[in-house]
């Protein structure tokens, strides 16, 4: 099986995961530092905040997030606990509780995306570069084992220069 794999592939998708772990670590880091909250906590509140069409609630935060629902709701109970998010019955279905922001929670989000911003803007051309590299890799193993690959996708692959910051 490791023979249909080039031999560069294994360092090129390594390196691109090590460049995205990193920049999800130091968020996590960050995270933890300026709010004392779990990776989960942090999810659901960057979700919960996240402007949406539909209401959020636990159902839809467990499809969106795919995570467990005993999860989601430890979680949702623990940052209202902390005052970061409310529960309003929805007035349409009294079984169901729409989840916003408090005003403290946005308070701590605010600073938290900035972070993130400020970061991936730094970071953000060699993780796009790695990206494109571990995607042109794919596609070349795609190939090779006769899977069709998207022609937007070999084409955002095959961009060698990292883009510009703005």
């Amino acid at each position: 099986m490791t023979d249909r794999v080039a031999p560069n592939a294994f360092r090129i998708l390594t390196e691109f995961r090590l460049q995205l772990h990193r920049l999800l670590a130091a968020d996590q880091k960050f995270a933890r530092e300026h709010g004392k909250l779990t990776a989960d906590e942090t999810l659901v509140l960057l979700t919960i905040k996240s402007p949406c069409e539909e209401k959020v609630t636990v159902s839809r935060l467990v499809t969106w997030l795919e995570m467990d629902r005993t999860v989601v709701m430890e979680t949702v109970d623990a940052l209202v606990r902390r005052g970061l998010v409310a529960r309003t019955r929805d007035r349409s279905d009294r079984r169901c509780f729409q989840l916003t922001t408090t005003p403290a929670g946005d308070l701590w989000v605010t600073p938290l995306v900035d972070e993130a911003l400020l970061r991936l803007a730094k970071e953000g051309p060699q993780l796009l570069l790695g990206l494109r590299q571990a995607i042109a890799h794919a596609m070349a193993h795609a190939t090779r084992a006769a899977i069709p690959v998207r022609a937007d996708v070999a084409e955002f692959a095959l961009q060698r220069k990292a883009p510009r910051a703005v």
